[in-house]
């Protein structure tokens, strides 16, 4: 009895852990695995925020700045809507789908502009610094398309 008060034995521990993956898999659905795409990949845009402007402070480009802010925004306001989005309504998964596009073509300016500027900038000091900022855009922009890509699947899902 006190061994319980204080805390899970290791039996109920295991069974605890048995039945918690279960309902984890059991709760994976197309629904569920965009919503944590699309909020990972949204918080990952505002953690890294900090390599895109050290990026952009190396790139001789007006408007890559503005283009990353945009960016920026649009991940957050995807964060927002994911959170808030529901499985049974349709008119919020089509209206995050649209979000998401928004992103990933203001995303997709971004990552063209900065590797533009880095093919064409002739001295850059640091490189890899450039580089590894491309590399990230990049990889968000295919965690948002899949994103976008399972929710317009679930709204079909919806829908019938």
């Amino acid at each position: 009895m006190l061994k319980q008060q204080k805390g899970l034995t290791k039996m109920d521990s295991k069974t605890y852990t048995k039945t918690g993956l279960s309902a984890i898999i059991k709760d994976l659905s197309v629904f569920n695995i965009a919503k944590l795409l699309l909020v990972v990949v949204s918080l990952s845009s505002l953690l890294l925020t900090s390599s895109y402007v050290h990026a952009i402070l190396k790139l001789e480009n007006a408007i890559v700045g503005f283009i990353m802010f945009m960016f920026i925004l649009m991940s957050v306001m995807t964060l927002f809507q994911s959170v808030r989005m529901h499985e049974d309504k349709a008119l919020s998964l089509i209206g995050n789908t649209i979000i998401i596009i928004i992103t990933v073509v203001i995303g997709y300016q971004l990552y063209k502009i900065c590797n533009d500027a880095f093919l064409n900038q002739a001295k850059l000091n640091d490189p890899e610094i450039v580089k590894k900022a491309i590399g990230l855009i990049r990889n968000e922009l295919i965690g948002f398309v899949v994103g976008a890509i399972l929710l317009v699947v679930q709204t079909v899902k919806t829908l019938r």
